[in-house]
């Protein structure tokens, strides 16, 4: 499945025609993840489970430590996030 046209702006740098979420879900997820607002965060949140940005979060060079830190405040259950912390 193709991106979404509205949010085309967040992959300026590549040609979004040959762009699929399911393809090439890591970089399609660190991108949204890392510069998406509120409505293509609700989109992610449709197109992939969980687990399945949680093991991007855990696995991209292309995420800021600072994002990194966000995603797992918000996705992983109270407390966990921070273990483990000076390895993210």
């Amino acid at each position: 499945m193709k991106i979404p046209k509205r949010f085309k702006n967040l992959f300026w740098d590549i040609h979004t025609q040959s762009l699929d979420y399911s393809d090439h879900k890591n970089f399609v997820i660190s991108r949204i993840l890392e510069k998406g607002n509120f409505d293509v965060i609700r989109w992610l949140f449709k197109c992939y489970s969980i687990s399945e940005i949680l093991h991007t979060i855990n696995t991209s060079t292309n995420l800021s430590r600072s994002t990194i830190c966000l995603w797992k405040m918000v996705l992983l259950p109270h407390g966990q996030a921070l273990q483990g912390s000076s390895e993210v």
